[in-house]
């Protein structure tokens, strides 16, 4: 009797961290456990060195996101710096964008999106030669056809890199136009995702104050 009563004190316990593991898995997120939730010494030793872990991944993580940003910042800021005219463009088109995306009150993770997603989303002109970007004159019917080029060779650049899949929409379909008159797949209307459409707008704003 005293086994069976022993054995479901320790079942108990175990069955509610089994549960909080596999809502982890479901999650993605790591659980953390109630502070002196379990009586049993040994399990509660468990609980406590998987809080003490969890807590050092998330912190992990929040570092390595402030780097990720800042790495992307510092890209935004190198392509900007190719051309005198352009300087700080990515960074303005970047907080005007997430300003106007507050207005619309859209969600906190679009916003997330959208602040990096207009950071990046010139990057492809890394493939356009200064010859052609920092062209005084007009440019000829071939030059215009090279600058277009730029969403896609931005969207080839990010696509292979691990975590910028979700700013690849505003990077790729930022020059499509409501009409369908734009580049580089003529989308027309809401086939352009939202973030994209207002760096779309921004960007313009942006290139016509800067003249």
């Amino acid at each position: 009797i005293l086994s069976a009563i022993f054995s479901r004190s320790i079942a108990k316990p175990l069955a509610s961290v089994a549960s909080h593991l596999r809502e982890s898995a479901q999650t993605g997120s790591l659980p953390e456990f109630p502070s002196n939730s379990v009586a049993i010494h040994e399990v509660r030793q468990l609980t406590d060195s998987f809080n003490h872990a969890a807590v050092a991944i998330r912190e992990a993580q929040a570092n390595l996101q402030q780097a990720y940003v800042e790495f992307v910042g510092s890209l935004a800021s190198a392509l900007d710096a190719r051309d005198s005219y352009t300087s700080g463009h990515s960074q303005r088109v970047s907080e005007t964008a997430c300003a106007v995306a507050n207005a619309m009150q859209t969600s906190d993770e679009e916003i997330a999106q959208l602040r990096i997603g207009a950071l990046l989303h010139d990057i492809g002109k890394i493939g356009i030669g200064d010859s052609v970007l920092q062209k005084p004159g007009a440019l000829t019917p071939e030059e215009f056809a090279l600058i277009k080029q730029h969403p896609t060779i931005g969207r080839q650049i990010l696509e292979g890199v691990h975590g910028f899949q979700p700013y690849l929409p505003i990077v790729d379909l930022h020059h499509e136009n409501w009409d369908g008159s734009g580049y580089p797949h003529g989308l027309v209307a809401t086939a352009v995702p939202l973030c994209a459409r207002m760096v779309h707008v921004v960007d313009a704003y942006d290139a016509k104050i800067g003249r």
